[in-house]
């Protein structure tokens, strides 16, 4: 079947009934791709595809003529609901012709309505926690674990606050050495994180106790939705249980910015997932694509 394909400038323009699948997508943010363009080296390309009387779009990081949608978070086909898996593959094929470049890995925001069959090798999860009208109600839905953990951080007198850019560095401090306690192969750069604390969608958000920074974690909001992919503590912080007083106090901050969906993100293992259910949130698929 013809695909049609051009290269656009941005996203800024796109057809009126797609806006709503971007808005909701805050690593399809226009600053946060140029952002992350600049810090990585990479070339960001925007694509609208024609495809079987549809219209659909499709952003890419690019370098060495290598493809990643995105290099972080979710891109891909955006509004990609009515595609199978054999019209995806067709689609991405001829994005490698006109771009010339190799897609190496493509990852969809997780509202594709489930009635797309993809191979579960293409299907991960991430885990949601929809922000009820009512806290009450929210913290019915805690178990008891997290109750008592908020409770006993608030009894220790930790306190949570916005972390200033100029702590931005005593962050990344703590964020090193939870990324080296935990076996992670990669590690963000601070020059992103610095970046970031500038922008007026995301926010840092810090457990102290007696001023001292103890915990810290980020969220960047951008429509329904806010994002929760990064997280650390020292040990005092973990003895105390800053971690869970922090992102109580982030879920109420979401209420208060209108957001109905809090993404904490896929995880490397179970003993994380497990951990972030206990907060009542649910398992919500998402479509992967490794052409490794």
């Amino acid at each position: 079947m013809a695909i049609k394909i051009t290269k656009i400038d941005n996203l800024n323009n796109v057809d009126e009934k797609i806006k709503s699948n971007i808005k909701n997508n805050f690593f399809l943010d226009q600053d946060w791709l140029e952002l992350v363009s600049k810090v990585f080296d990479l070339e960001n390309v925007y694509l609208e595809i024609k495809y079987n009387g549809s219209l659909y779009y499709f952003f890419a990081h690019i370098q060495s003529s290598i493809i990643l949608s995105p290099f972080m978070g979710y891109a891909g086909i955006i509004n990609p609901s009515n595609l199978s898996y054999n019209e995806l593959l067709e689609i991405f094929s001829e994005i490698e012709v006109f771009t010339g470049s190799k897609i190496k890995r493509v990852k969809m925001f997780p509202n594709v309505k489930s009635s797309n069959k993809f191979p579960e090798k293409n299907t991960h999860i991430t885990v949601m926690l929809e922000v009820l009208n009512d806290q009450l109600d929210q913290e019915k839905k805690y178990k008891k674990v997290i109750r008592n953990s908020i409770n006993y951080a608030k009894r220790s007198g930790i306190e949570v606050k916005n972390i200033s850019s100029s702590q931005i560095k005593d962050f990344y401090s703590i964020y090193s050495d939870t990324m080296k306690r935990v076996g992670s192969e990669y590690m963000t750069p601070c020059k992103l994180f610095e970046k970031m604390s500038e922008m007026t969608n995301v926010h840092f958000l810090g457990a102290y106790l007696d001023n001292k920074l103890l915990a810290g974690s980020i969220f960047m909001i951008s429509g329904d939705f806010m994002f929760y992919w990064w997280n650390s503590s020292n040990e005092k912080g973990r003895d105390l249980c800053a971690n869970y007083l922090l992102i109580d106090s982030a879920i109420k901050f979401a209420r208060t910015k209108g957001v109905k969906y809090i993404d904490m993100a896929s995880s490397n293992n179970d003993r994380i997932e497990r951990g972030k259910l206990l907060w009542g949130s649910n398992k919500i698929p998402f479509f992967y694509f490794d052409f490794n």
